[in-house]
């Protein structure tokens, strides 16, 4: 949860004020969804744990899911743990597209995959050259 969430704020800080939501499918939507979505991607690529400090007892998944419990949102665990599952087979079942881009196989925040969601936009850049928009998610 410390590290940076989209908005450039940790992610405990960009979920704190906002109560967690969910789509018509059940599945966490808004700030706790791209929370767990990048928990879960977080997770996947560091399959064997993580060694940084703040990890020793509970994966990025479950942090999120604590920090959701712990603010008072004891309800939506179930939801979070879902949006986990969810997410997570969806890493599992996107396809090798044989051009080493299996990231863009997977479902971006807003529902579509990141192949479509970032096609469909040039990259934008900030002042300080950063890029922003769907390639800066």
């Amino acid at each position: 949860l410390n590290r940076l969430s989209p908005s450039g704020q940790p992610w405990w800080r960009h979920v704190e004020s906002t109560p967690p939501a969910e789509d018509g499918d059940g599945r966490p939507v808004g700030a706790w969804g791209e929370c767990m979505n990048s928990a879960v991607i977080f997770e996947y690529v560091h399959p064997d744990g993580c060694d940084e400090p703040g990890y020793e007892d509970d994966g990025a998944c479950g942090q999120v899911i604590a920090y959701c419990s712990r603010l008072g949102y004891d309800d939506w665990v179930g939801v979070l743990e879902r949006g986990e599952e969810a997410a997570r087979a969806e890493l599992e079942e996107a396809e090798y597209d044989g051009e080493g881009l299996f990231f863009l196989s997977h479902r971006a925040p807003n529902g579509l995959r990141w192949r479509d969601y970032c096609g469909r936009l040039p990259p934008l850049h900030d002042q300080q050259g950063l890029i922003n928009g769907a390639w800066g998610v």
